[in-house]
């Protein structure tokens, strides 16, 4: 990357058969970004690398690739004692990572994938309370620590909101202030304005865009319609060639973001056929377009914003309620009991309001436990080849008796084991 000139970068997806397939691609990047949760063995302290790390760093060598991380693992907004032996390990494969690797930066994911030490994986909301600012503050700071670089987190895409999503940016700076950095996915603010009707101009006025070090640019489709009960809602897929609208998204944001060092394009494993690595240059030149075209406007001082009100995370509770066999009944349950502070039953009316996002949580989080039980167990993929239909009744009825602790295939498959 040019001193100075933002770059352009492509997602790095964990899967051989990708990487190898969007050679093309990173021949006309200026970085590639990694998910270091793939190129790990997530239980050990230190680095044990597998073999996507090898093929990462003979990519990088090939292309003369610098390399920045997104990932999942530091599961921002929490700070429940369940979760800290995990966050120990992974803070000390991260600091490992930047130096085998010399990421240039590191990013994750607002909200909470790992609640209460459970491993759901997507990020979940959280209340846009002083509790989750502390506990969001407190992980990037000690992340900010381990690996020595610039360190920051992305807006998300949540399907059953915490709180309104139009306060997202005070919550944002609240969370960044003046030490860490911002990622804006452009992608995700568009599904939020089709999702939740976002006023994505009022948004983008009152969010800390000087504190941008990265955008993300990708696409997505709308869910199946029966999993919804009115309109099909956007996902954040990252499986489909970037829609115009986002296209437009990108340059509208470009001159309000003076600390800009890369534009990135996602593209999620499995979703590459050999006929769209053309699409995928042609989506990386469009974006080099789009920055060089750009022409910054003046600065303007960051508007001020409410703090967030007081509040405890409550993430042990959540934690319960996005494991629960049907959340929206758990979601009920809180609101209704007495000893639900004020805080978490605003929050939980806000998620509420929106059950068809509430159900695509629990189908999300399902299809993740789903896909890792077929990756961690030849017998469980062999059962699911014989007999689909049987095979994925049984997953339903696991994953409503036991709870996601396992954060790798094989331990996935131990406890599907066990189980049956």
């Amino acid at each position: 990357m040019t001193p100075g000139a933002p770059g352009v970068g492509f997602s790095l997806a964990p899967d051989r058969e990708t990487l190898d397939r969007c050679a093309p691609v990173l021949a006309v990047c200026d970085y590639g970004e990694v998910l270091p949760e793939g190129l790990v063995h997530p239980r050990d302290v230190g680095l044990r690398t597998n073999g996507l790390f090898d093929q990462v760093r003979e990519l990088q060598q090939r292309h003369g690739l610098p390399l920045v991380a997104h990932g999942t693992g530091l599961s921002v907004c929490g700070s429940h004692p369940f979760d800290a032996p995990r966050l120990a390990r992974w803070l000390d494969r991260a600091a490992h990572l930047r130096e085998a690797l010399g990421l240039r930066w590191y990013t994750d994911h607002a909200g909470i994938t790992a609640p209460a030490g459970l491993h759901v994986t997507l990020p979940v909301a959280v209340p846009f309370v002083q509790g989750s600012v502390a506990a969001g503050r407190a992980r990037l700071d000690a992340l900010a620590r381990a690996v020595g670089v610039p360190v920051g987190v992305e807006n998300s895409v949540v399907y059953a909101p915490l709180a309104d999503p139009a306060g997202e940016p005070a919550f944002l700076s609240a969370l960044v202030a003046d030490d860490h950095a911002l990622l804006l996915d452009v992608h995700n603010l568009w599904v939020h304005a089709c999702n939740f009707g976002l006023d994505l101009e009022a948004w983008l006025l009152r969010a800390p865009l000087h504190r941008v070090i990265e955008v993300h640019v990708s696409g997505g489709k709308a869910c199946d319609p029966a999993w919804v009960r009115g309109e099909p809602w956007r996902l954040d897929g990252h499986d489909t060639p970037v829609p115009e609208p986002v296209w437009a998204l990108l340059d509208r944001v470009l001159p309000d973001l003076p600390a800009l060092r890369g534009v990135t394009l996602e593209r999620l494993e499995g979703t590459v056929r050999p006929e769209d690595v053309a699409g995928l240059v042609d989506e990386v030149h469009r974006i080099r377009a789009a920055v060089a075209r750009r022409v910054m406007r003046p600065a303007r001082a960051p508007a001020p914003l409410p703090e967030p009100p007081p509040g405890d995370p409550a993430e042990l509770a959540l934690a319960d309620v996005w494991t629960a066999r049907d959340p929206a009944v758990a979601l009920a349950a809180l609101a209704q009991d007495p000893a639900t502070p004020p805080s978490l039953r605003e929050a939980v009316e806000w998620a509420s309001s929106y059950p068809d996002g509430v159900g695509l949580v629990r189908r999300i989080v399902l299809r993740l436990r789903f896909d890792r039980l077929l990756n961690g167990s030849a017998r469980a993929a062999g059962w699911f080849e014989a007999e689909p239909a049987a095979f994925a009744a049984a997953v339903v009825r696991y994953a409503a008796e036991v709870p996601p602790t396992a954060g790798l295939p094989g331990d996935e498959a131990a406890l599907f084991d066990g189980w049956r």
